[in-house]
Parts: structure tokens; C-alpha cells; sequence
């Protein structure tokens, strides 16, 4: 039993991720001040704080897209603010059913809003962080990030 769970214990870090306790469905930024739970919800629902999209990918999912999004602009539900501030390398972790995944940047750019492409599975475990760019309403801030030891 001891060597099945230094077994387990080996695999899940080199997978990218750990186990933790310290709290489920959270997203950390330290670059820019991030420390907030999220919620999953569909793509249709309103956006309250930080959410995971039910339609799109799992962190525990290998090759998926998980996508996360919330506000930017001003108001108290504006969390996004800040994530054109992120630079390739910047780590993003994720807390995803008492697993944390380790993220870096690997992409930020401006998209339109009509580019669903952003949601799709690539074959590559990703995170992608979106958000409406403030004062354009048809344009979205992008930031994609891969699972670090896919690096």
C-alpha cells in the first residue's frame, strides 16, 4: 500500500499538479493580486465573480481547454482588470477538485468577440483567462497558459 502511494504521490507531480487541502475552486495570480474562488456555470449564465465554464474543458482532463472568465471594467465584480498585465512566464495556479495545477503564460492578446476558437480543445492541456476589454464591445482579452510541465 506504502508504494502505491508514493507511486501516486510521484505521478501527480509530474503531472503538474498536487494535492492540496487548502481549498477547492480557486485561481491564484500573484502577479496581479488574484486570490478569489471561482464558480462553474454555462456559457449563457451571467458572470458573478470568477467562473469556469461547464461546456469547456477540465483541468483533470488531458488535452483540454480549461476556460475561465469574469469581468473588467469598474464595479466590485470586476476582477479581470488586470490580466492584460500578464507576461509569458507569469504562473497561474488553479485549484480544481483538491488538486492545484501550476500554469505559465504562454499567450495574451486582444480577440473579437465572435472568436470561439478561444474555447476550443487544442490536444494541449491549457488555461485560457478571458474578459471583455473595457471600453470595446466587441473585443475580449486573452490569456492562455499551459500546464507547466508540458513546458
Amino acid at each position: 500500500m506504502k508504494k502505491i502511494l508514493i507511486f501516486a504521490f510521484i505521478l501527480l507531480n509530474l503531472t503538474g499538479c498536487t494535492n492540496t487541502d487548502v481549498r477547492d475552486n480557486s485561481l491564484v495570480i500573484a502577479k496581479i493580486g488574484i486570490d478569489e474562488k471561482y464558480s462553474i456555470v454555462n456559457l449563457d449564465d451571467d458572470v458573478n465573480g470568477i467562473v469556469m465554464y461547464s461546456e469547456c474543458g477540465r483541468p483533470d482532463k488531458d488535452g483540454s481547454n480549461t476556460v475561465i472568465g469574469a469581468h473588467s471594467g469598474i464595479g466590485s465584480n470586476a476582477l479581470f482588470n488586470n490580466i492584460s498585465k500578464l507576461e509569458i512566464g507569469d504562473l497561474i495556479s488553479l485549484v480544481y477538485n483538491n488538486y492545484e495545477y501550476t500554469y505559465a503564460v504562454i499567450d495574451v492578446k486582444v480577440v473579437n468577440d465572435s472568436d470561439s476558437y478561444i474555447l476550443d480543445d487544442t490536444g494541449e492541456n491549457l488555461l485560457t483567462l478571458i474578459t471583455c476589454k473595457f471600453g470595446y464591445v466587441d473585443k475580449r482579452i486573452v490569456v492562455i497558459s499551459k500546464l507547466t510541465i508540458d513546458l
